[in-house]
């Protein structure tokens, strides 16, 4: 991600790792989990003079029972994903979780499609608006936590 003109890499078109794909650990996070009563965050910041982004963040979400998330987003690293649930007494491990590129269809133009069938024939989306707000909550506050220190 070395384009200083992509929109990922200006924050004032809603750049940098976090919102752009630290909101998929975040949100499955918040799934398995529910939503988290605390947030320790750190962040990489790209330095450029005009408008720079966060380019790796690291958080951990505490959530009520005492269970704990390790979140981690990064422009700066080549692509890894992997999501591990750790139990008592077993590991559970899920390869490429976020990724949904089936040949020859385009994940993102299926959910346009989706999103605009809801709207035409007047039905709930996939995902609903509260969901993506109670993400965007999160995200705030890991952006917060690391901008604290």
């Amino acid at each position: 991600m070395s384009d200083p003109s992509n929109y990922r890499m200006r924050a004032s078109l809603g750049g940098g790792a976090l919102l752009d794909v630290g909101c998929y650990t975040v949100n499955v996070s918040r799934w398995i989990l529910g939503e988290p009563d605390g947030v320790l965050a750190t962040l990489k910041r790209d330095r450029s003079p005009d408008d720079g982004v966060d380019t790796t963040v690291t958080g951990l979400l505490h959530f009520p029972g005492g269970a704990t998330a390790s979140v981690w987003a990064s422009f700066d690293s080549p692509e890894e994903q992997e999501l591990v649930v750790v139990e008592r007494d077993r590991t559970q491990r899920l390869a490429l979780p976020f990724s949904a590129w089936r040949d020859p269809d385009d994940p993102y133009q299926l959910m346009a499609e989706s999103f605009a069938d809801s709207v035409i024939e007047n039905r709930s989306v996939a995902i609903p608006p509260e969901d993506s707000i109670a993400n965007m909550r999160v995200l705030d506050r890991i952006r917060a936590a690391a901008e604290a220190i």
